[in-house]
C-alpha cells in the first residue's frame, strides 16, 4: 500500500480528470440554458420544463452514483462482479429505466410539475416522454464509464463526456427553431447517444454471450443495493419542487438554476474525488482509522475550496448576467438568483459533505443493509420532509430552499460517526474558516457594487465576481497554501 500522501495525489489527479468531465458537462447545460433563457425567460412553461429536467438529473445522478458505490464489488479480493455480468446487467437495467420514465410520464410530471397548473403539466410530460431514451442512455453510459475506469482510461471518459457537453450545445442550435419549449429535452437525447456510443467504441465493447437472468438479476440487486442511499439526496429536490409553494412566475426556474448549479459544483469536486477514493478507501481496513479520517478531510477542504469561490461568484454575477439574458418582453428579472445561490450555500456545504462521507460509508461494512437500509433513507427522507414544511411554514419559499441543507447535514453527521469517528467534528473547522473567507470576499464586493446596480448588463456584477474571485484566492493561500498551490497546478495543467 503506498503512502497516504502519494495517495492523495494519485487521488487528487484521478478527481481531476472525472472533475473535468463533469465540468465539461455542467458547462454545456449552462451554455444551453444561458440560450434557452434568452429565448423564453422565465414563466410557467420553463417551470414545467425544469421540473421535469429535475427527473432527468434525478435518475443521471443515479448513473453517476454507480461510478463510485459499484467499484468496491471490483476491488474486493474475490470479485462478485466481473465486466461481462457487469454489462450485461447495465444494458437491463438501462432498458428498464427507459421504459418506466416512459410509462408513467404524465403522472411524475402531475407530481413535480403541479404548481403550474394543468399546461405546465403537460409540458413537463411531453419532456419526460421525449428524454426517457436519454435518461437511459445516461445510465448506460456510466457503466461504460466505469468499465473505462477499471481498464485505466480515466482521460478517455473524461473525453467522451466533454464530447457529450459539446454535442449537447451543438444540439441545440440545430433544433432550436423545430422542437421549440422541448428543446432541451432534446438535446439531452443527443447527449446521452453521444457518450454510449464513443465509449462503447473507443473501449472495444463487443456483445457477449448474455449471462443467465438469475445471475443478472442477482447482480442489479447488488448494484442497486448500494444507490438507495446517496440517490435519496437527489430525490429531495423532486421532493422540494412538489411541495414548493405557489410563488411568481419563474421562481422554480430561478430555484432550479441556483440548484443546479451547486449540484454540479459538489459533482466536479467532491462526487469526482469519491470515484477515486472510493478505490482507497475500500483497500484500507477498518482498523486504519487515521488514514480514512485523512482521507475524508483531505477531500472535503479541496472541494470546499473550489466550490465557495464559484458559488460566491455566481451569487454576485449570476443576477446580472441572468437579466441580461432575459428578453424585456418576458419582464422577469434574474436578480433573485443571486438570492437563491445564497439561501442554498448551507445546502452545498452539506452537499460536499455528503459525498466525502459516502465513500467512506460504502467501503466500510457499515451494516446498513436490508430493514436498516430502508430505514435509513425513510428515515432521511422523512427528516427532509418534515424540514421542508418547517421551512415553508416559518419563511415560505425561501425558508424551503434552507431546508434542503437540514437531512444532508444530519447524515454527514451521524455517517461519520460510523464510518470515520472523531472526523465529523473536524469537518467543522474548514466549513467555517473557508464559507467565512468566502462570505468576507464578496460580500464586501456586493456592498461596494451594489450603487451600480442599476446600471444595464452584466459588467458591473461580472467585474465584482473577477475582484471577489482575486481577494478569495489571496486570503485562501494564506491559510491552505498546500491545497491552493495543488489546485493552481492542476488548473495551469
Amino acid at each position: 500500500m503506498p503512502d497516504t500522501v502519494e495517495d492523495g495525489k494519485s487521488a487528487t489527479r484521478g478527481a481531476a480528470l472525472n472533475g473535468a468531465a463533469i465540468a465539461s458537462m455542467a458547462l454545456g447545460s449552462g451554455l444551453q440554458l444561458a440560450l434557452y433563457l434568452r429565448h423564453f425567460g422565465t414563466t410557467r412553461g420553463t417551470d414545467a420544463m425544469i421540473a421535469a429536467l429535475a427527473v432527468y438529473s434525478l435518475v443521471s445522478v443515479a448513473g453517476q452514483v454507480l461510478r463510485t458505490t459499484s467499484v468496491p464489488f471490483f476491488a474486493e479480493p474475490d470479485p462478485p462482479l466481473n465486466q461481462t455480468v457487469f454489462g450485461w446487467t447495465m444494458a437491463g437495467i438501462t432498458v428498464a429505466v427507459t421504459a418506466v420514465c416512459t410509462v408513467f410520464a404524465e403522472p411524475i410530471a402531475k407530481l413535480v410539475a403541479n404548481s403550474g397548473g394543468h399546461a405546465g403539466v403537460a409540458v413537463a410530460t411531453t419532456a419526460l416522454r421525449v428524454m426517457a431514451p436519454a435518461i437511459g442512455l445516461q445510465v448506460g453510459g456510466a457503466g461504460l464509464a466505469v468499465v473505462g475506469a477499471l481498464r485505466g482510461r480515466l482521460g478517455f471518459v473524461a473525453l467522451s463526456y466533454i464530447a457529450c457537453g459539446a454535442t449537447g450545445v451543438l444540439g441545440y442550435f440545430a433544433l432550436d427553431h423545430s422542437t421549440g419549449v422541448q428543446v432541451l429535452a432534446w438535446t439531452n437525447v443527443i447527449s446521452g447517444a453521444t457518450v454510449v456510443v464513443i465509449l462503447g467504441v473507443g473501449l472495444g465493447i463487443h456483445p457477449r454471450r448474455p449471462t443467465g437472468l438469475g445471475t443478472t438479476l442477482r447482480a442489479a440487486g447488488r448494484l442497486l443495493h448500494s444507490v438507495p442511499l446517496p440517490m435519496s439526496f437527489s430525490l429531495m429536490y423532486p421532493i422540494t419542487l412538489a411541495l414548493a409553494p405557489r410563488s411568481r412566475a419563474g421562481a422554480i426556474t430561478l430555484f432550479g438554476l441556483a440548484y443546479t448549479l451547486c449540484s454540479y459544483l459538489s459533482g466536479i469536486t467532491a462526487q469526482a474525488l469519491s470515484m477515486s477514493d472510493v478505490i482507497a478507501l475500500a483497500q484500507l481496513g477498518t482498523s486504519d482509522a487515521t488514514d480514512r479520517r485523512a482521507t475524508v478531510l483531505r477531500a472535503f477542504r479541496y472541494s470546499l475550496l473550489i466550490a465557495v469561490p464559484a458559488a460566491g461568484a455566481a451569487a454576485v454575477a449570476g443576477g446580472p448576467v441572468l437579466s441580461a439574458l432575459m428578453p424585456s418582453r418576458v419582464g422577469s428579472s434574474g436578480a433573485a438568483l443571486g438570492t437563491d445561490v445564497v439561501l442554498l450555500a448551507p445546502f452545498l456545504v452539506a452537499a460536499l459533505g455528503v459525498w466525502v462521507t459516502l465513500p467512506a460509508l460504502l467501503s466500510t461494512d457499515h451494516g446498513f443493509r436490508g430493514r436498516r437500509l430502508v430505514t435509513l433513507v425513510l428515515g432521511l427522507l422523512a427528516v427532509h420532509f418534515a424540514a421542508t414544511l418547517a421551512g415553508r411554514a416559518l419563511w415560505g419559499f425561501d425558508g424551503v430552499l434552507i431546508a434542503m441543507a437540514v437531512a444532508p447535514g444530519v447524515f454527514v453527521w451521524f455517517g461519520l460517526r460510523r464510518a470515520a469517528p472523531q472526523t465529523a467534528l473536524q469537518l467543522l473547522r474548514p466549513a467555517a474558516t473557508i464559507c467565512g473567507v468566502g462570505a468576507v470576499s464578496f460580500g464586501l464586493v456586493a456592498v461596494a457594487i451594489h450603487p451600480f446596480a442599476h446600471l444595464h448588463g452584466p459588467l458591473p456584477g461580472a467585474i465584482g465576481a473577477a475582484i471577489g474571485t482575486a481577494i478569495y484566492a489571496l486570503l485562501a493561500h494564506r491559510l491552505y497554501p498546500v491545497e491552493a498551490g495543488t489546485i493552481a497546478r492542476l488548473a495551469r495543467r
